[in-house]
């Protein structure tokens, strides 16, 4: 109920969204008798408090004629042709369609100063093994993920492991009970090399990088059942942006080929990519961890499609640009952020070991680089950089 002393006052609808079987523990405590009926949920915002209205839908009025209004406005209106006049309008309505179908949790502050960057020795922590946790009812409801992440309040950013990460906001709602609801990303991070040893008469191997969200959404934690539910895709609240992969060959191999690939569901139709070629002399040592990826010289270049072939010798690397191929990178470019799973991007490749040098046996390691940032959208609908991340991964195989 709307105070009295407010009625003629301007009321701004922050939003609307509707639930045709309404879930017990997302209600307010007064409205529990509304479980599994369809509903209206409003917030409203008077002057500088919010209030939130939740009340049925008469039988007389079709809820899938209701829904079929909530969404009007769709990422496919975004294309390259669109201007940047164009595109901020359309992202700010589908900026809107976003807050109608989360309703509650973009007006509860976030409490950012309860912030946790999790680090540690990448040689104790290694790589999360998520089959072997799946089967493990501490890791619930998101394989690899302790139950805490989604009962604890506040935020934290995992970056401990060298093939996933995750950042997660947890809150109380009903505000002052002791059920959570939690938004969630996980990511993995995928770095590797030719999966094949290469024997004598092999002069070329194929490998992939990529960056991918795999679990994303809002979970519910119910504190009478002690469990923690999926509630809703797409609804996090959470991007990745300047999202970049890499690789590094050793020093005695170059680049032959890369295809490169990118799925962003919420995002334009046509996906803009920042490519870089990365040279360095060939059979020179230059370094390793950031030293290596620092000291490569970068070169835009030009893909009449998302595939591109090189070269087989260092001397036409030379010809064509001034030093051997030896990396390559590929980024989203503005506007192209992962927000739910599936969302990806990365690059096929293929090593080459040049024909005109001698051939180098032994074993040998791709280097892989991923960096973006994370963001979380606050109480008043603005995004916040919660932190940059940068991980890097080495991958073996042997040359004979």
């Amino acid at each position: 109920m709307i105070p009295n002393e407010y009625v003629n006052n301007n009321i701004e609808i922050l939003s609307i969204s509707l639930e045709e079987n309404a879930y017990k523990g997302l209600l307010l405590p007064a409205n529990y008798d509304l479980e599994g009926s369809a509903i209206i949920k409003m917030a409203l915002k008077i002057q500088s408090d919010i209030y939130y209205f939740e009340d049925i839908i008469e039988n007389a009025v079709s809820f899938d004629e209701l829904a079929s209004y909530s969404k009007t406005v769709k990422n496919s209106d975004i294309t390259n042709k669109t201007t940047e006049e164009e595109r901020e309008i359309i992202e700010g309505k589908l900026e809107e369609v976003n807050r109608s179908d989360s309703w509650f949790v973009p007006f509860i502050k976030t409490n950012f100063d309860n912030f946790e960057r999790e680090e540690g020795d990448l040689s104790i922590h290694s790589t999360l093994e998520e089959e072997e946790s799946c089967a493990d009812p501490r890791y619930e409801p998101v394989c690899g993920m302790r139950m805490s992440n989604f009962i604890n309040i506040g935020s934290k950013l995992s970056t401990i492991y060298s093939n996933m990460g995750f950042y997660k906001d947890t809150i109380s709602y009903p505000t002052g009970s002791d059920h959570r609801i939690t938004s969630f990303m996980k990511w993995t991070y995928i770095g590797n090399g030719p999966s094949n040893d290469l024997i004598e008469t092999d002069n070329s191997g194929s490998g992939s990088v990529a960056l991918r969200v795999t679990d994303e959404g809002r979970y519910f934690y119910n504190a009478e059942t002690n469990e923690a539910t999926y509630h809703s895709e797409g609804t996090s609240l959470i991007r990745l942006e300047n999202a970049e992969v890499q690789v590094v060959l050793p020093k005695e191999y170059i680049i032959l080929e890369v295809e490169r690939f990118a799925d962003v569901q919420n995002g334009p139709t046509n996906i803009d990519y920042i490519s870089l070629l990365g040279l360095s002399p060939f059979g020179k040592f230059i370094g390793i961890g950031d030293t290596l990826f620092s000291a490569i010289d970068y070169e835009p270049t030009v893909f009449s499609s998302n595939y591109k072939s090189f070269h087989k010798n260092v001397e036409d690397n030379i010809l064509a640009f001034g030093n051997a191929l030896r990396s390559f990178k590929n980024g989203l470019d503005k506007g192209n952020n992962l927000t739910v799973a599936g969302d990806q991007v990365g690059f096929r490749y293929s090593m080459q070991i040049p024909e005109d040098r001698e051939r180098k046996t032994g074993s040998a390691y791709d280097n892989f680089r991923f960096n973006f940032d994370v963001y979380h959208r606050d109480f008043y609908g603005k995004w916040n950089l919660i932190d940059n991340v940068e991980r890097k991964i080495v991958d073996s195989y042997w040359v004979y």
